[in-house]
């Protein structure tokens, strides 16, 4: 069984939040990262231009754009841009590192679209992933997947506009993860138990 790591990471025995876990100012805090998508593939850092908020240099709105709500509990906007207002077409995604040694983790949550704007939600494992989503919405929805991962492999949370970047706000929602022990775990569980029960027997 694993043990909790004393540094905070998102996969812990504990459920946690992706909002609680969000980097307030630095790329990699708890593992995560804050990036935009371009169409051929390629990532790019998203800039810190505030506690909780990373944005785009040089761009209308700073977006692409992912922050947490100061509003909303346990919502992250990410906001998408494309050709129409932005000039170009560009998905945020927070991309999270897993890790902890327990092979398997639960994700749920959901996606919400704040406004009449289209947007894509999609989740996937694996940066070179982007067109094989594990978990895909229009408009938005809410999801529970169980994850398989070894440590290291990076899952993404992203957002795309559609072709037209006219209100898009776009919401993660209540993001939450936890743990799914190894089968290992469960049986020396179940074999202290029958010892203690044993004991009380006799």
């Amino acid at each position: 069984c694993a043990a909790v790591s004393a540094q905070a990471g998102v996969v812990q025995p504990i459920e946690t939040k992706l909002y609680d876990l969000f980097p307030k100012q630095q790329q990699g805090e708890n593992g995560i990262y804050l990036q935009y998508l371009s169409p051929n593939g390629f990532y790019t850092d998203l800039v810190c231009l505030g506690d909780y908020v990373f944005g785009t240099l040089g761009t209308p709105w700073n977006l692409p754009a992912i922050y947490r709500s100061p509003y909303y509990p346990e919502s992250l906007l990410a906001h998408p841009t494309a050709v129409t207002q932005c000039g170009a077409d560009r998905d945020p995604v927070i991309r999270i590192t897993l890790d902890g040694g327990y092979g398997a983790v639960r994700v749920t949550g959901s996606a919400q679209t704040a406004s009449w704007g289209d947007v894509r939600y999609y989740i996937y494992k694996g940066a070179a992933n982007y067109s094989l989503p594990i978990w895909n919405a229009m408009g938005g929805g809410s999801f529970d997947l169980l994850i398989d991962y070894s440590d290291g492999e990076q899952l993404f949370f992203a957002t795309d506009a559609l072709g037209a970047d006219y209100n898009d706000w776009a919401n993660w929602c209540a993001v939450r993860f936890q743990a799914v022990p190894e089968p290992s775990c469960f049986a020396v569980i179940a074999a202290g138990l029958g010892a203690i029960l044993m004991r009380r027997r006799r």
